[in-house]
């Protein structure tokens, strides 16, 4: 009875629901969606305590446990494989490169967010962040953060605060990720969080 208890609390699932949004951040969520998108795996969460309610009365805890062991590995290979897939088709920097910023005079920006050809690099360092137009795949830039407001606007270019100011004037498409890279298997760590 007690190894069970101490089994439940060291698989995880408190630090799972405790970092939810983090973890779907990292996913490839935007913060705001994140934080709304905790909402599937708590509500699954408050679902499922009534149904193993029900079930360890007509299955049995024996059966139960093994089912449930079964069903966290399930969880947590999805997350995994979400993860990977989000690193390893992670978008292109301005297709195979990272786009050339200039300023008005058009001398060229030069710091250490233009080395990186693909988002997961860019945002790893924590001084840059992804700019992309979400109509036009070759419209990816890494770029300096802005220190006061670092989730919202870049310091320079076509996500900055006074993106007017720049030669590539910005449409309503382009969005800023700060800590994230929006790919097409986000929706992966939603069904891990929600079957954990």
């Amino acid at each position: 009875g007690c190894g069970l208890q101490l089994f439940q609390q060291l698989c995880g699932i408190n630090t799972v629901i405790y970092y939810s949004a983090t973890i779907l951040k990292n996913a490839g969520f935007p913060p705001d969606q994140a934080i709304w998108l905790v909402c599937v795996p708590f509500g699954v969460n408050f679902l499922a305590t009534f149904i193993g309610l029900y079930a360890v009365e007509k299955l049995g805890r024996k059966l139960l446990l093994i089912v449930s062991f079964f069903g966290v590995t399930i969880a947590l290979i999805v997350l995994a494989v979400g993860f990977l897939l989000s690193v390893k088709y992670s978008p292109d920097l301005n297709g195979n490169g990272n786009m050339t910023v200039t300023y008005l005079n058009g001398s060229t920006v030069l710091d250490e967010c233009q080395q990186y050809s693909i988002c997961e690099d860019c945002i790893l360092n924590d001084k840059c962040g992804y700019c992309f137009d979400e109509n036009n795949a070759g419209a990816t830039t890494c770029l300096l953060a802005l220190d006061d407001d670092e989730d919202l606007y870049s310091t320079y270019g076509r996500c900055a605060k006074n993106a007017s100011l720049w030669p590539a004037r910005p449409t309503q498409d382009v969005k800023w990720a700060y800590g994230y890279c929006p790919t097409d298997y986000t929706w992966m760590a939603v069904l891990g969080l929600a079957l954990f």
